[in-house]
């Protein structure tokens, strides 16, 4: 858990492991937040934390034509983390401006 970064940390609250990640900060492969979130799932310990939830601000699959999914907020973070989402099995994302 922890995290270098203040705008992007993770923690564990009870049986949850939260991964918090910065909607506006470089997400391409091999950055500190894209490689933060690659460790941080890496090892979470699903005995312990068997949730995983993921936080950011801007969401990445949207309705809300304010926020279009065609937007960089979305489409560049969504590109790059999705996929680690994905295989570490993340439970459930929240997101602002739905």
């Amino acid at each position: 858990g922890g995290g270098a970064n203040p705008l992007y940390y993770s923690y564990e609250a009870g049986p949850v492991h939260v991964l918090a990640l910065c909607s506006y900060m470089d997400s391409q492969p091999h950055s500190p937040m894209h490689t933060f979130v690659e460790r941080d799932l890496k090892g979470v310990d699903r005995t312990r934390t068997p949730w995983v939830v993921v936080m950011m601000h801007a969401p990445w699959y949207t309705s809300n034509s304010n926020h279009p999914m065609a937007s960089a907020e979305s489409t560049v973070p969504r590109d790059n983390l999705e996929p680690l989402l994905l295989a570490a099995g993340v439970d459930l994302v929240l997101s602002g401006h739905v």
